[in-house]
């Protein structure tokens, strides 16, 4: 008799360090899963400076990237006065934004404001800069 209950004692610890593994691989895997999935939907925002110029004759804003990381032209927009704005050819209309990439706005009035906005897809934008004729 007192083989048989160490044996069944045994075999309990065993099994009770065997679902404690299978709950550390399952709580591991379902961690990492979490992991990857959010670090998909939250992209960092990118950080960068911008240099305007403004020709009031003209009414038109230079906007050139001067330094920071490289931004992806899709994710970045250019609003002015509630409205997207279009920049005239370069980088800035497709590809990567990159250091000394200038982007060229026209009608803008000399009391505008222009924002420059980045969307890091699904809901999640930031505004990177903000151009106000008031702060030149």
């Amino acid at each position: 008799m007192t083989q048989d209950h160490s044996d069944s004692a045994f075999a309990l610890a065993v099994g009770l360090l065997q679902m404690g593994v299978v709950l550390l691989v399952l709580s591991a895997a379902l961690g990492a899963g979490i992991h990857g999935v959010s670090g998909e939907l939250s992209e960092r925002v990118p950080t960068a400076e911008f240099d305007y110029e403004y020709d009031g004759a003209t009414e038109t804003l230079s906007i050139t990237h001067d330094g920071g990381e490289p931004i992806d032209a899709a994710a970045l927009r250019v609003a002015s006065a509630g409205d997207e704005a279009a920049c005239r050819g370069g980088a800035w209309a497709s590809g990567r934004v990159n250091a000394e990439d200038t982007c060229v706005l026209e009608g803008v009035p000399s009391d505008g404001t222009v924002r420059l906005v980045w969307d890091g897809g699904g809901p999640e934008s930031a505004v990177l800069d903000v151009w106000a004729a008031t702060r030149r």
